[in-house]
């Protein structure tokens, strides 16, 4: 019996020995897989490529070049392909959400300068998008502060908020103290995550 043991010991150790190299090796070629990635990234040459490898994290990548790129309809997306395949990675899904709810957000506010050929009725479109978007986020991610800092900000300047709150009494208008919106009193809508 203790012969036997002498013997499975260095056997073992062989074994666990080749189990570690095998990790190490699987580890490093995932790694310059990545960086490989990363490098196409940030040059775009990954996006030149006729099709993206299936992967949440290539598009969510893909929608951030783009949107750099200033290039908003094809960051739009990427993100949202990003967040639809990031079911089982909840933190890049938020991320995606996030940033869709930034793009909304920006093309919201460029759409409601009317003094520059905006539109009011796209304005309003785009902002209950970004406003649905963060909120998407928050629900998978509540420690997002990003999201609740623009969720709020965005509660302050939507153009249809800045008017809720008042009525019309006696041909003068008045604040109706039940009504009044800001930061503690956001109203919840029954609409929950994105279109």
């Amino acid at each position: 019996m203790a012969a036997m043991k002498r013997a499975l010991t260095p056997l073992l150790a062989w074994l666990a020995l080749a189990l570690c190299l095998a990790t190490a090796l699987f580890c490093a070629l995932r790694l310059q897989t990545a960086t490989a990635h990363n490098r196409m990234m940030v040059d775009g040459s990954l996006l030149k490529r006729v099709s993206l490898p299936d992967s949440p994290r290539l598009h969510y990548a893909a929608g951030w070049w783009y949107e750099r790129a200033q290039l908003p309809r094809q960051a739009l997306t990427y993100y949202a392909q990003a967040d639809a395949d990031a079911a089982a990675d909840p933190a890049l899904a938020a991320r995606a959400r996030f940033a869709l709810g930034n793009l909304y957000f920006a093309r919201g506010l460029r759409a409601a300068d009317i003094a520059s050929g905006g539109s009011h009725v796209l304005a309003l479109a785009q902002l209950q998008l970004a406003r649905e978007a963060y909120r998407a986020t928050l629900q998978l991610d509540p420690q997002l502060r990003e999201a609740r800092y623009n969720l709020e900000l965005l509660e302050r300047l939507s153009p249809e908020r800045r008017v809720q709150g008042w009525s019309r009494r006696e041909s003068r208008l008045q604040l109706d103290e039940a009504e009044q919106h800001g930061w503690a009193g956001m109203q919840e809508t029954p609409m929950r995550g994105l279109p």
